[in-house]
């Protein structure tokens, strides 16, 4: 038990936090801005994991940074699932939350690796053994420190701290208990973990191989090779869904007030390449590759969620190629009713948005009794955007029937820049000029979710995914 927490003698102590903890001596929980990213010498692509469905998970238990839950069945199968996305890469350094359900599933992803090797590369007979990457532990990618929220039911959290605890769901960057300030201390925590990772690390034997071969990263490992094509020395991230976010917004440079804009689903993916700066000193070129990748279902939480924008890129190719990966995106789109259809990209006929809308729920909405309305209009990211909330805003149901009002649900049909900055349109920011600060990369096929959890029109998005690749 790694919180020194005395048995609870009233409700008020239900709570495992009485002021201090192993992880108080670091001195890491600073209310400062974050630090800017390391100067790096070589390209290099980070892939940070969030671990499995925990016990506490399960249960709805504020977690923080204890480290009292373990991986349920069902995360132990999440992690399988991660293993087998990530099974051709070959990792030169994992790095690791000290906390038991980060550290399981690291175990999970690697499992069937040969000493440093990817899982599908089978060394000759005759091989030395090549040592293993280095396994390390970082105490600062712990889950956010949650103070005396620790250990609670969330029903628990809301009556016993009222409207502190409504103070966390509403403005958490903002939020300050005793003097401390999680989400801030959150942001400097995840730059504090990039000092670390981005310093060099001595190549494996695995990574010396695929270099000489020239060989890169594929879409199906993390979402498109290196910028610049070079090969990337890959580093693989197990942690916790807000370190995760720290972690994402401090490379992008976003401040915390993106808590929970890009939430991390359990034993999901994201993908980060850094490629070094032509100034000596400066910090590298960041590239967002894809967030929050996972095969299962993007479309959860019907009971928070009440509209969304889809943005999807036409899959590449024809013929099989194209009506394989059609099929595997209609599978996808059939876990939501799409309400309207928009398409931004002149390489889209009707035979392609049929395709996407095949499996679609056999009783639709009163709004899609037919079929979903298809607009056109031309290709720019924020005017997409703009119209896709509009659409997004018609109400589909709910107001008349005493359940919570439901409004649209919306397919975008975009080219790949357009994409892009679509994205960043839902984060509230323009996209950035080449080679002037972070870029987002979008593949063909690629699949962005942005959910709203009420009035589309009055409600900033949450972005579930970008880019995902996972159903292809």
């Amino acid at each position: 038990m790694r919180l020194h927490a005395t048995q609870p003698t009233s409700t008020a102590s239900l709570s495992l936090w009485n002021g201090f903890d192993e992880f108080t001596p670091l001195n890491d929980r600073v209310d400062a801005p974050p630090l800017s990213l390391p100067a790096i010498s070589e390209p290099m692509r980070v892939i940070i994991v969030r671990h499995g469905q925990s016990t506490w998970n399960a249960e709805g238990r504020i977690q923080g940074s204890t480290d009292l839950s373990v991986l349920t069945e069902k995360g132990v199968k999440q992690a399988g699932k991660t293993r087998d996305m990530l099974s051709a890469v070959p990792f030169s350094a994992v790095f690791q939350s000290p906390l038991a359900r980060a550290r399981q599933t690291a175990d999970v992803v690697l499992q069937g690796r040969h000493q440093g090797e990817s899982a599908r590369q089978s060394p000759p007979a005759t091989a030395p053994p090549s040592p293993p990457p280095p396994r390390v532990t970082l105490p600062c990618l712990r889950e956010v420190d949650l103070y005396q929220f620790q250990g609670l039911l969330k029903a628990e959290g809301k009556a016993l701290y009222g409207e502190a605890y409504m103070r966390w769901q509403r403005a958490p960057h903002t939020f300050e208990m005793d003097g401390r300030a999680p989400v801030r201390e959150l942001w400097y925590r995840g730059s504090l973990a990039w000092q670390s990772l981005l310093q060099p690390q001595p190549a494996t034997a695995s990574e010396a191989g695929s270099s000489s071969s020239g060989s890169s990263s594929s879409s199906s490992n993390g979402g498109g090779g290196a910028a610049g094509g070079a090969p990337a020395r890959q580093l693989l991230v197990v942690a916790h869904n807000a370190i995760n976010q720290g972690l994402v917004a401090t490379a992008l440079g976003l401040p915390p007030q993106y808590f929970r804009r890009l939430p991390q689903n359990n034993a999901a993916l994201s993908v980060l390449d850094f490629t070094p700066a032509t100034a000596t000193g400066s910090a590298p070129h960041v590239t967002l590759s894809c967030l929050n990748q996972s095969p299962d279902n993007p479309f959860k939480n019907p009971d928070k969620v009440v509209g969304h924008v889809v943005l999807l890129s036409p899959p590449a190719g024809g013929g099989e190629q194209q009506a394989a990966a059609l099929q595997a995106l209609a599978a996808v789109l059939s876990n939501l009713q799409v309400t309207h259809v928009l398409m931004a990209t002149p390489d889209v006929n009707s035979y392609l948005v049929t395709s996407l809308l095949a499996t679609q729920q056999q009783q639709p909405t009163a709004a899609a009794a037919a079929a979903a309305p298809v607009e056109h209009m031309p290709a720019a990211g924020p005017e997409v955007w703009r119209r896709a909330v509009e659409l997004a805003a018609v109400k589909t149901g709910g107001a008349t029937t005493g359940s919570a009002v439901q409004y649209g649900n919306v397919l975008v049909l975009l080219d790949e820049q357009s994409h892009a900055a679509a994205v960043w349109a839902a984060l509230g920011l323009a996209a950035p000029p080449a080679g002037a600060g972070p870029l987002l990369r979008v593949s063909p096929g690629g699949l962005s979710v942005c959910e709203f959890a009420a009035d589309p029109a009055q409600t900033p998005a949450t972005v579930r995914c970008i880019n995902n690749t996972a159903h292809l």
